[in-house]
């Protein structure tokens, strides 16, 4: 036999967790605060069972173009300090003699 889901508790449902937001909402922010503890425990205990000797890649940048990019951020950096230092006539005030 099949039993009848009884719909006049599922639509009180959303009332009952309106009228007690504060218990609703702590209850959330616990199960989210177990939930983030479990993955950092996991994890934690992953990360120690590799070992921290385990690297397999080391990446290297190549010198050619980090100081391209080096020598264009110098640029930038000397003209905005140039531009810093340059002090503007306000074309407001009346010029005086």
């Amino acid at each position: 036999m099949k039993k009848k889901i009884n719909l006049k508790k599922l639509k009180i449902a959303p009332f009952f967790i309106v009228e007690h937001a504060f218990c609703a909402c702590l209850l959330l922010f616990i199960l989210s605060l177990g939930i983030s503890l479990l993955l950092f425990y996991f994890y934690s205990s992953l990360a120690e069972k590799q070992g921290e000797g385990q690297i397999e890649q080391t990446y290297f940048l190549k010198q050619e173009p980090y100081q391209n990019v080096l020598s264009f951020w110098e640029k930038h950096e000397e003209i905005f300090q140039q531009a810093d230092s340059k002090e503007y006539l306000n074309p407001f005030l009346e010029p005086i003699d």
